[in-house]
């Protein structure tokens, strides 16, 4: 039962972050150095997020 909890837990943290990473990345992507952006652009680019 313990393994169910944690897994929904995990889906819902994706979709929170699914649904509020754009705005967050347009407010807080200068913040970072470029090379940490385009690590974090690739990873959101092979999740099939938009950004």
């Amino acid at each position: 039962m313990n393994e169910s909890k944690s897994y929904k837990k995990k889906g819902m943290v994706k979709k929170i972050l699914k649904d509020h990473f754009p705005g967050f990345w347009l407010m807080h992507a200068e913040t970072y150095p470029e090379s940490v952006r385009k690590s974090i652009e690739e990873t959101v680019h092979k999740a099939k997020w938009e950004i």
